[in-house]
């Protein structure tokens, strides 16, 4: 649903739990169902809160108590969680279709990206915490760092220049992992 509306994978899952916690008679392909009922009216009342919406539906669903009536969506007395949920879907699908339509706007494509790009950081963390190479590098990097910052704070500044220079030096002729190398070198010297 992410690729389709401006709702990222996590706060879906989330609010997924949510009503799933409420409303706990609905199987998991229900709460998958349910999952475009719960964006369609985030995007329609809520100004987006798709949390919002799954309480209001799982309260719907579970309780006597309609909360979604005053968004229009009646619900006949006495019918089960699944009937309910069944009157839930018809009577949102149109909501849902707001959503994509925002989807489609240039600010809905930005949130699109947005959540793109979240889903990009997130698996280059998962190569990067795999990596136990990348893991080393970024440790070099952080002892660089703190090398730096001590010799920065004993006013060493010529020193400190001399110490980046040598090491932007290297890198670019190098590469990174030969600076970081040149970096504990020139680390040892001073």
């Amino acid at each position: 649903l992410q690729v389709i509306t401006t709702k990222n994978d996590e706060a879906i899952v989330r609010a997924t739990g949510s009503l799933a916690q409420l409303a706990k008679s609905l199987s998991p392909q229900q709460l998958l169902q349910a999952q475009r009922a719960m964006i369609g009216i985030a995007d329609t009342f809520l100004g987006g809160d798709v949390e919002q919406a799954a309480l209001l539906i799982g309260k719907s669903i579970s309780g006597t108590t309609n909360a979604l009536g005053r968004y229009g969506i009646a619900l006949k007395a006495g019918s089960t969680e699944q009937e309910k949920l069944a009157q839930i879907m018809a009577r949102s699908e149109s909501f849902f279709a707001v959503s994509q339509a925002q989807a489609a706007t240039l600010t809905g494509r930005l949130a699109q990206l947005r959540n793109a790009w979240d889903d990009l950081k997130e698996a280059i963390g998962a190569v990067v915490a795999g990596s136990s190479r990348i893991k080393d590098a970024l440790a070099r990097v952080a002892d660089i760092v703190r090398d730096l910052t001590t010799i920065m704070q004993a006013g060493e500044l010529r020193l400190a220049f001399t110490f980046a220079g040598e090491i932007l030096g290297d890198a670019f002729m190098v590469g990174f992992f030969g600076a970081l190398d040149a970096a504990q070198a020139a680390i040892a010297k001073w």
